[in-house]
């Protein structure tokens, strides 16, 4: 019996599992929205119609996306699909083609791989507008995945949080993006041949990635946000690239990396469009080698924060708030100092070397007498009256030898 009672459990289990219960008529409906979040659908259900432009299937278990083919009448009406904290990891090629009037795709949260991403699955959105893909474990980003040929008016994508390593040349090429984050990702250089045709970027985020120096930007001519923050970038070397291909860039945020100095051609100071340059948290050393910063005109009156970090008596301050004196590179006192320590140390230099070379001389010295036969040896005879004993002494420079026991014949 109780193995019966155990059975009709376990069936009741894998039925509620695999077989749908929800229903569209189960989702609630405002004026603007058809929610139908949390309501355990594990497909995206066909609506026959829809009076709101915006439909919510987030926070369901749905694992794959295939062709949408709804009624016209939801067709024509639906601008906004959240597709949301799903299990999504496959979406078939043209899934979404007959949402032809669709701006707002939502599909962040889910489980898709850089490989289940091509062109095909953005066939024909030429409408869309934003698309959200972050927090999905993407990892790459392959060739013509985002190409202006399918997604002709999109402005805002988000791929932050999608472990990505790579992105391949021509990954992006989007000339109406307006915004894009690819922050929260592991990518260790800033590859400009992946972005193209962005004549309309005005926000580009690269913030908390692995990227250790940047050199060069790609022609973004309507770009006024650059966000650099968290990359341990010790080498920033923007100046003449943005010169020449970001000519109208307000903002630039280094925030909490690494940088220690600031060299005159590292950045656009003088640009005219450019409001605000943020090096918070970055182990910068204010000293003596900054001042041309504090005398720069074209720093005047803008929102420049350079903070200091060392040494300790202008640590958190702004550069461009101190004084000049209070940029200084050692006092006499300690110059002095060093200058007699690096002196002494070169005379104990010195003196080890002379040592070494004479031992060295006396050793080779040593050797050679040693191969022609033992070196110089000295005998003496010496006889004692009062003594019976004679004393032959034989020396060299390493033995002398005295026998005093044995008597002479003569």
């Amino acid at each position: 019996m109780a193995g019966e009672v155990t059975l009709v459990v376990v069936c009741t289990f894998v039925l509620m599992y695999y077989v749908q219960t929800a229903d569209i008529a189960d989702c609630t409906q405002s004026e603007a929205l058809l929610n139908c979040s949390f309501y355990g659908f594990r497909e995206i259900p066909n609506i026959t119609h829809l009076t709101v432009p915006a439909l919510d299937m987030s926070n369901n278990k749905i694992s794959s996306v295939t062709l949408l083919d709804f009624r016209d009448a939801v067709k024509d009406i639906l601008t906004s699909l959240n597709l949301s904290h799903n299990q999504i990891s496959t979406i078939n090629n043209s899934a979404f083609l007959k949402l032809k009037h669709l701006e707002i795709l939502d599909l962040s949260n889910n489980l898709l791989q850089g490989e289940d991403l091509n062109t095909k699955v953005f066939d024909e959105l030429g409408q869309l507008k934003v698309l959200k893909l972050e927090r999905n474990p993407l990892k790459f980003v392959r060739r013509k995945t985002f190409d202006f040929m399918n997604l002709q008016a999109l402005q805002h994508l988000d791929l932050s949080h999608c472990d990505i390593q790579t992105l391949e040349v021509s990954a992006i090429s989007l000339p109406q993006l307006v915004y894009l984050d690819l922050s929260w990702n592991r990518l260790q250089s800033f590859n400009p041949d992946a972005l193209k045709m962005m004549s309309d970027l005005e926000t580009l985020d690269l913030s908390h990635n692995d990227i250790t120096e940047i050199r060069s930007l790609l022609y973004l001519p309507e770009l006024k946000t650059l966000i650099l923050d968290n990359n341990g970038l010790r080498t920033v070397e923007l100046r003449d690239t943005v010169s020449k291909y970001v000519e109208k860039l307000r903002v630039i945020s280094l925030r909490n990396n690494e940088i220690r100095t600031l060299g005159q051609d590292d950045l656009p100071w003088d640009l005219e469009t450019l409001d605000q340059i943020d090096l918070t948290n970055n182990p910068i050393q204010c000293d003596c080698k900054l001042k041309w910063i504090i005398s720069n005109e074209n720093i005047v009156g803008k929102n420049f924060t350079i903070q200091c970090m060392y040494p300790e008596e202008v640590r958190g301050a702004n550069l461009l708030q101190l004084s000049d004196d209070k940029l200084i590179c050692g006092s006499p006192n300690v110059e002095i100092m060093l200058a007699i320590g690096s002196s002494v140390v070169a005379v104990a230099i010195v003196i080890v070397i002379l040592f070494c070379i004479i031992a060295l001389r006396r050793r080779r010295i040593w050797i050679k007498k040693s191969k022609d036969g033992g070196g110089d040896y000295t005998a003496m005879y010496t006889r004692d009256d009062e003594d019976a004993n004679h004393r032959v002494s034989i020396s060299d420079e390493r033995l002398v030898m005295r026998d005093s026991g044995r008597k002479s014949d003569g």
